[in-house]
């Protein structure tokens, strides 16, 4: 019975935690809400704009490398404001962090932003952890936590990612927005 009582309230602290994760919008493209203005995803395609559109999304921010252009090639004729941040998932920067912070702030003054990097994990994954540390007030384990054991698909070879939530590191990119703005 002790055992029965231990495993359900892990089991109800993990559901309580996780509860403040991100929001399922669609699994197949791999897309979430941050918040009532912030959405992550996968690379999406033409097909796609009607969740685009039902999400009200305005500001699409790019973080691929590789195939950087291909928001340009699938939504180039529409009205969305196309933003490319390539980043190098190996080699990520505080600065390029705080570039994208501000645009998805710069964003969210035209309307919803979605970020997205290829599978939607990893890149996607470290700026919104970020966005939730710098303008949500996330902790960095809470904010960490989320990224590798969110329903995302986090990949464990990016060990680079995990080093960057320290507060020296959440300070530069602090110090960087200071800067932009």
């Amino acid at each position: 019975m002790k055992k029965i009582l231990a495993i359900l309230l892990i089991f109800l602290s993990v559901l309580t935690f996780s509860s403040d994760w991100a929001t399922l919008i669609d699994k197949t493209t791999n897309m979430y809400r941050l918040d009532e203005n912030v959405y992550r995803s996968k690379q999406l395609s033409i097909d796609d704009m009607k969740l685009l559109q039902e999400y009200d999304i305005k500001t699409i921010i790019s973080l691929r490398y590789f195939g950087r252009n291909k928001d340009e090639k699938v939504f180039g004729d529409t009205e969305l404001n196309l933003i490319s941040r390539p980043l190098k998932t190996w080699n990520i920067s505080p600065k390029e962090i705080a570039l994208i912070l501000n645009d998805i702030q710069k964003g969210k003054e035209k309307g919803n932003v979605l970020i997205h990097c290829y599978h939607g994990s990893d890149r996607t994954g470290l700026i919104s952890a970020m966005y939730r540390i710098i303008y949500q007030g996330w902790d960095n384990a809470e904010a960490l936590k989320e990224l590798k054991e969110g329903p995302y698909g986090y990949h464990k070879i990016w060990i680079n990612i995990p080093r960057m939530f320290t507060d020296e590191v959440i300070n530069e990119i602090k110090n960087e927005l200071k800067v932009l703005d």
